[in-house]
Formats: structure tokens, sequence, C-alpha cells
């Protein structure tokens, strides 16, 4: 493994220990993804698994964006639209899953 600097071994090791359930999940995915791409329904209802993802990550971005190695990621996401956002403005989002986060579809979360 290489040598720590700024938290690499912890990298590597999670690489390392979760690679083989990254890859059965994601034969999983792909087996599935013909059936979700004929069906606009389905297609939505995937796009809001990754929702809650998107929302934690765009969230911990802004409030670590101060730290070291986060202000490049930052000034390059910004400039892009937010995916919490954009799932949130179409209404991919699901019912279920604003209501358990507290989110209304075309709202900003506060």
């Amino acid at each position: 493994m290489a040598s720590s600097v700024d938290g690499y071994d912890l990298l590597l090791a999670m690489r390392k220990a979760t690679r083989r359930s990254h890859n059965i999940a994601n034969a999983l995915i792909l087996s599935k993804l013909v059936v979700v791409l004929t069906n606009q329904r389905l297609y939505a209802h995937a796009l809001s698994s990754f929702y809650p993802v998107y929302r934690k990550l765009e969230e911990l971005l802004q409030q670590h964006k101060g730290a070291k190695g986060l202000s490049k990621l930052v000034n390059v996401t910004s400039k892009i639209p937010s995916r919490r956002q954009a799932m949130e403005k179409v209404g991919s989002v699901p019912a279920a899953v604003t209501q358990l986060l507290g989110v209304q579809a075309g709202l900003s979360s506060p």
C-alpha cells in the first residue's frame, strides 16, 4: 500500500474491502438497465434511488468547501446544476422519498 498521505491508505483499504460487493452490485444494476430504460416510471424510480446520495454529497461539499483539497472540486461542481435540484424539478423523486427526507418536489431543501 502507498504511504499514508491525506488518508490514502484508508482509501485503498476501503476500495479493496468493497471491490467484490461493488462488482456484484454493478452487474445486477447493468442487468436491470435494459428493463428500466423501457419504462419512464421505472427510469424515474431508478434515478430517485440516487437522490439521497446526491443530496448528502452536495450538502457536505458546501459544508466543507473550505477543507484542503475540496476547494477545487467545489469550484468545478458549482458551475454545473445541482443534481438534487434537477431531480426535484423534474419530479423524479417519488413522494415517499421526499416525505421521508422532508423535502417537497420542486422546492429547494432547507
